[in-house]
């Protein structure tokens, strides 16, 4: 039978469940949401079971694709989605390398360092092209083993409490380490990759974008150092917000759709700036034997095939993914500034994923180091 048809008594149970805390998508679970067509029953019918999420994420940006693209998805097939919160990939490749089956049949990984040191590994489940619609995404946004599924940049952030708009502000990674000249704690990230932890202190010191890689690790942990008693480190992306609106720092370091949830939601008292930004890509994989591959695979072909889940969740949390056909128009004004393309890229720098994907686990080994001294 055919599943948004026909229910079984155990996903009837399952979707009532799910109604009672959300009446109104419950009714919205029929072929004109859901056409058969773009939902192709090879792909998200007979799936059982739960899909548990290694997410990298977590905090409001977990909650935007559980309540958008997740939670359709849970209404078309009645699969729970449960999210397992780790800021870094650490835990996964602990996981894969012990040779234990992996709890997860999706991964959130934050760069295409972390996505192509899993590859090559042999810690990733081929996507199945019959399943997955890979046709859909923009070329480059492809790969036999994920897709590059969410563009963010990496920004420098302000509290405008402190430096309102009507007085000088930082623009820049120099004003960002000249505690003289702007007083006050930095929050950085406790890690040193996708948080320009490294990356900012060389810009600040002077090296040129198109110079920054290979990282000149050594000249960059000294700079660090001339501001470190004014560092506040923090370890997911909604601390850092927190830390950044009750006045525990004045100037900071974060991801730019939490920043735009930040400010549009909470109306949180923050500058931003695009200039010397870095951005990145993170990406939807499946670990190689995975509990639920084929909800793995009909996850992410959800999120490629869910144009209305899209657009509702780069509204909530700004982090396209380059799904062909969806444009900037289709967007909210309000969104617009944070998201990482056009102008806004002007001189922004990509973060370097070959660099990471050789130097990465002696890299963490390092700064952790350096963080005890």
């Amino acid at each position: 039978m055919h599943f948004r048809k026909s229910l079984t008594s155990a996903a009837l149970v399952a979707v009532l469940q799910w109604a009672a805390h959300s009446p109104a998508a419950a009714q919205s679970r029929n072929d004109e949401e859901f056409p058969v067509s773009a939902f192709p029953a090879k792909t998200f019918d007979n799936l059982s079971g739960t899909l548990d999420i290694y997410d990298t994420s977590g905090g409001a940006h977990s909650e935007a694709r559980g309540e958008t693209i997740f939670k359709r998805f849970t209404d078309m097939t009645s699969v729970a989605v449960r999210p397992d919160f780790s800021s870094d990939a650490t835990k996964f490749f602990a996981a894969m390398q012990s040779g234990n089956s992996p709890p997860w049949s999706l991964i959130d990984l934050s760069g295409p360092a972390d996505f192509n040191r899993a590859k090559n590994a042999g810690y990733l489940e081929k996507l199945d092209r019959s399943l997955v619609p890979l046709d859909k995404l923009e070329a480059d946004a492809v790969d036999d083993y994920g897709i590059k599924a969410m563009n963010y940049g990496i920004l420098m952030i302000w509290n405008k409490d402190t430096f309102p708009d009507s007085g000088p502000h930082p623009q820049s990674w120099a004003d960002f380490y000249d505690v003289k000249k702007f007083p006050g704690h930095r929050c950085m990230f406790r890690f040193p990759q996708t948080g320009a932890t490294l990356e900012s202190a060389l810009l600040a010191d002077g090296v040129p974008a198109d110079k920054l890689y290979p990282l000149d690790v050594d000249r960059a942990l000294k700079k660090i150092e001339t501001i470190k008693d004014h560092i506040v480190w923090w370890t997911s992306g909604s601390q850092a917000i927190q830390f950044m609106t009750n006045g525990e720092c004045d100037i900071g370091i974060n991801w730019s759709a939490r920043i735009a949830n930040a400010i549009n939601y909470d109306e949180a008292p923050l500058g931003v700036t695009w200039n010397q930004g870095l951005f990145n890509t993170a990406y939807w994989a499946i670990p190689k034997g995975a509990a639920n591959v084929k909800a793995g695979q009909a996850a992410i072909a959800m999120w490629i095939l869910d144009r209305k889940g899209q657009i509702d969740y780069v509204t909530r949390w700004p982090q396209p993914t380059d799904i062909k056909g969806l444009s900037l128009d289709d967007y909210p004004e309000k969104v617009k500034p944070y998201l990482p393309v056009g102008d806004n890229l002007k001189t922004a720098i990509r973060e370097d994923a070959a660099y990471y994907e050789q130097n990465l686990p002696a890299l963490i080994e390092r700064f952790n180091a350096w963080l005890q001294q």
